[in-house]
């Protein structure tokens, strides 16, 4: 995160916020230390650091705040106003700053690893390697299609990229239902249920699509048409990332290549085989263990 304070106290700063858990950034007026910034509507997802942890600059610019924020919960959250107080290295001046600055931040689910061979593989093998004699159409290059997949007589006629369709890729979408179960009451509250749903949900989404399927999502509330790419990736950790507790319609149900259902423990249910989610995941996610680590919407 980074915020610059406005010269002689005129406008806003700006602020940028790290795709990953890390330091934030920010511009203070030249003085040489100080306590911990406050942020005055952090969310109860987010939590700020307990001290700063550098302080550089001079007399000629502006001082360098850096102090980290935890992203702890997935979901939409509010960050700001900031508050920060610093002083001389000697202690002898203080000064208060104010930035009535306010941004959203959106919290993705956290991801675990899938493991290779598992009952997912079906569709990695199969709906993941298209009938390339079979040409279907050709649309706009999606970051994360493959470059022997581009139509480079028509990406010379036109200003962007274009690949070709295949037509098992417009027919061999796999359908990701999630959804969480239970009656009030039972172990973990629907808060919990929700955060399972989302977590074991993204990881298998995001293991298919780094894998070249093609992916449609439903969960309460909402629902993502198929896609493939990095476009699709973004899509549906942001809607993973504010899903609800609650169930989904019959129907949806019903069409399920993979059904995910968390209420005392989650599981996965591929092909009419239902195992627990963790039987899948290469072990517990940590902070730190790469994809196990939160991420921001950019």
């Amino acid at each position: 995160m980074a915020r610059r304070p406005p010269r002689r106290r005129a406008a806003g700063p700006r602020q940028r916020l790290p795709r990953r858990p890390g330091s934030s950034r920010g511009n203070l007026p030249g003085i040489g230390s100080g306590p911990p910034p406050s942020d005055d509507a952090s969310g109860d997802g987010l939590a700020l650091a307990e001290r700063v942890h550098r302080v550089g600059g001079g007399r000629d610019g502006p001082d360098r705040l850096e102090y980290p924020v935890e992203l702890r919960e997935r979901g939409d959250h509010a960050l700001g106003p900031l508050t920060a107080a610093v002083t001389d290295p000697l202690g002898l001046v203080a000064r208060r700053y104010g930035y009535d600055d306010r941004r959203r931040v959106l919290v993705y689910p956290q991801l675990r690893p899938i493991t290779a061979g598992g009952p997912l593989a079906g569709f990695v093998e199969g709906t993941a390697r298209p009938d390339r004699q079979t040409f279907d159409s050709l649309r706009e290059y999606v970051r994360g299609d493959a470059l022997r997949d581009v139509h480079w007589k028509a990406t010379a006629k036109q200003d962007d990229l274009v690949v070709v369709n295949f037509a098992s890729e417009s027919e061999g979408a796999v359908t990701v239902v999630a959804e969480t179960v239970g009656s009030e009451g039972g172990a973990g509250s629907s808060d919990d249920r929700a955060d399972a749903m989302a977590s074991a949900t993204a990881s298998v989404v995001v293991h298919l699509l780094d894998a070249g399927v093609e992916v449609e999502l439903v969960v309460p509330g909402g629902h993502l048409e198929a896609g493939v790419g990095e476009r699709q990736r973004r899509a549906a950790l942001a809607l993973l990332a504010r899903a609800p507790a609650g169930a989904v319609d019959g129907d949806a149900a019903a069409r399920a290549d993979v059904h995910v259902r968390a209420g005392e423990r989650t599981t996965v249910e591929v092909a009419g085989r239902r195992l627990a989610f963790d039987a899948l995941a290469e072990g517990a996610s940590a902070p730190g263990s790469g994809r196990g680590d939160r991420e921001v919407a950019a």
